[in-house]
């Protein structure tokens, strides 16, 4: 009995010396805590304490079983996934991140895992959307409010925007960047601006920058308030639209009608198509709702993206002091933006050391803006919102296939991001060599082939000022080489010549075909630029077959007309226009655009149209006369819409 009672007290005294222990060095596990950046602070949020307590309280009520806690979740988290259990899977992910609110990794894996491994296993493209989006907005919402200095975290939501819906190895990649763009789109223009699908502009940011920050919604409705105009203004909305009376549903409605006017009263309709800029009220209320949402709900500073408009926007052919706004539609501007935001924590940190996180920021800067280059200049040709579920009765509802197959979004090539994708990969190369580390294999040579290739494309499109701006760096840079100390026609011709000559006789009719068909589609879709350059370097191969003679039908057996130009061009059009993989809007635009400047092609396109219809309509009516005859592969309806 002595022996435990002396067991007793040693124990006793053992807990009463390790609770001293621990409560001396409290202080010093505080100051590692703000240090390395562990407090999960967020001074802008009154919310912030709520938020704080929910990840609290699992933490302190499991004490020293959290960890076997949390290895538990982890395995059944997974377990659910592998059984198709997703939403249970998410739920169990966020109660993982919960218990683990300070490590940027479980953010990291659990973001990652929404947005590729969970999204791919869904069959739909809106619900593939859906999953992509809970992706990148655990790790924007919520692993950035509890690891705000975490340099893993902007990657992660970088890399999203720019791999998983700016890249093309998902295969609803054009459903995510069209639903990016249509939510973006209403924050970007004002509500009576009737240019809904032009791209934004750096004055437009600039008054959205200079909206105040409001903690809360409900903070922006109590200033709003104390303007009588203002109020004026919304208690005449309210009564000109039924859905429009709680705040909430004024705010999602005032955005949603530049998408869906139809959903709408008559009579708020009639009151917006006659607003404009000069209805004070309206712009202050619009204004401030549009850059309210894009601080509160895109997490999004304006000012921050009016500064990197400036540093990495489109620059004017002919000023290149003069630079437009980045198109924040696309998903390369996100990814830029919160690489961006990266290097400016890095730099803040430890601005003398290139370590491998500022690495690979700086690679999806120099990488994003080479995709706005390549891909940059976003056409919409219909302004109508993606079919989120079904546009038909039950029973009838439009197959994933389809709505993929109706969008009408394209990217294209935006020429006036060279200079911003051309002194990124530079930048990238003089921080390699100040922090004397070996220059990344390819980007030395790639910025090279970069300005080569703008500057011809410049060429082509008659932007002669541009590109010998382009070939006077060029000759700087590399004084050794005779390539460059030259006119910039005859540099323009000896590069083209080079690409010419690896064009083979035997496909040089087809090489001609893709380039002329080509520059019909960007005509169609309105991009005259790009549309100009394809043309004349289809015109510069033709003149080479000619004086060559390609046209030899021993030489090339794969020609199907008479190597005329014209036929080639008449060849290409109406393969153009018989491809039912083409967008109708497009073949529309374009033979409205023909009507306009060739009457004559315009009535021989419409009658070739016609009497293409007329043979398919034959073989149906004969396929269904006689079974045994083959119906053609595609009997869709390639004839474009009557302009």
């Amino acid at each position: 009995m002595k022996h435990n009672k002396l067991h007793t007290a040693i124990l006793i005294v053992l807990s009463l010396a390790f609770l001293a222990g621990s409560a001396w060095m409290l202080p010093a596990i505080n100051g590692m805590r703000e240090q390395y950046k562990l407090e999960m602070v967020n001074p802008l949020d009154k919310n912030q304490k709520d938020l704080v307590a929910e990840f609290k309280v699992p933490t302190m009520a499991l004490f020293t079983f959290r960890t076997l806690a949390i290895n538990y979740l982890w395995i059944r988290a997974d377990n659910l996934k592998n059984e198709g259990q997703f939403f249970d899977a998410n739920y169990l992910a966020r109660a993982i991140c919960a218990l683990q609110p300070n490590l940027d990794k479980v953010w990291d894996f659990q973001g990652w895992n929404m947005a590729y491994n969970i999204s791919v296993e869904l069959p739909t493209a809106p619900e593939r959307w859906d999953w992509v989006r809970a992706g990148f907005e655990l790790l924007r919402d919520q692993g950035l409010l509890h690891a705000p200095h975490s340099l893993q975290i902007h990657w992660s939501i970088a890399w999203i925007f720019q791999h998983k819906i700016g890249g093309i190895t998902d295969d609803f990649h054009r459903y995510y960047k069209l639903r990016l763009a249509y939510e973006m789109m209403p924050l970007l223009t004002p509500i009576y601006s009737k240019r809904l699908l032009a791209r934004p502009t750096n004055q437009e940011l600039q008054k959205l920058a200079e909206v105040p920050v409001f903690a809360t919604w409900e903070n922006m409705w109590e200033d709003l308030a104390g303007d009588p105009e203002t109020r004026q203004l919304i208690d005449n909305l309210r009564k000109l639209e039924p859905k429009l009376i709680t705040n909430e549903e004024l705010r999602k409605g005032l955005l949603d009608f530049r998408l869906h006017p139809s959903h709408y009263s008559e009579d708020l309709f009639h009151f917006m198509n006659q607003a404009n800029d000069e209805n004070k009220a309206l712009y202050k209320l619009d204004t401030w709702l549009r850059a309210t949402c894009l601080r509160r709900q895109w997490k999004l500073d304006p000012a921050f993206m009016l500064e990197l408009n400036k540093k990495y926007g489109p620059v004017d052919y002919n000023d290149d002091t003069i630079r437009y706004s980045l198109d924040w539609r696309t998903p390369y501007a996100h990814a830029l933006y919160w690489a961006s935001q990266g290097l400016k924590i890095a730099m803040e940190q430890k601005p003398d050391v290139f370590d491998f996180d500022r690495i690979r920021l700086h690679r999806v800067v120099y990488h994003s803006l080479q995709d706005m280059y390549h891909f940059g200049n976003l056409t919409i040709l219909v302004a109508e919102p993606p079919e989120f579920r079904t546009d038909r009765e039950t029973g009838q509802e439009l197959s994933d296939k389809e709505i993929v197959n109706r969008l009408r979004l394209y990217n294209t090539q935006d020429l006036r991001m060279f200079w911003s994708a051309y002194n990124a990969m530079l930048e990238l190369n003089r921080l390699y060599q100040a922090a004397g580390e070996d220059e990344p294999g390819g980007v030395e040579d790639a910025s090279a082939y970069l300005a080569r290739a703008s500057m011809q494309n410049l060429y082509l499109a008659d932007h002669r000022q541009a590109a010998q701006r382009i070939l006077n760096h060029l000759t700087q840079r590399f004084p050794d080489d005779k390539t460059y100390q030259d006119t910039l026609d005859n540099v323009v011709v000896k590069l083209m010549r080079d690409e010419i000559e690896s064009i083979s006789p035997r496909y040089g009719s087809n090489y001609v075909l893709g380039l002329l068909r080509a520059s019909y589609s960007q005509y169609g879709m309105g991009n005259d630029e790009q549309a100009a350059i394809r043309e004349q370097f289809a015109l510069k191969v033709f003149a080479k077959m000619e004086k060559e003679n390609w046209g030899n039908p021993d030489d090339d057996p794969t020609k199907r007309v008479e190597l005329t130009l014209p036929n080639l061009r008449w060849t290409a059009l109406m393969d153009l226009l018989y491809d039912a993989s083409v967008d109708d809007e497009v073949k529309t635009n374009l033979i409205s655009r023909i009507k306009d400047f060739d009457p004559n092609l315009y009535d021989r396109v419409i009658q070739e149209l016609i009497r293409f219809q007329e043979e398919r309509e034959k073989d149906r009516l004969d396929t269904q006369e006689n079974p045994d005859i083959k119906a053609p592969e595609n009997d869709a309806n390639l004839t474009p819409n009557q302009p």
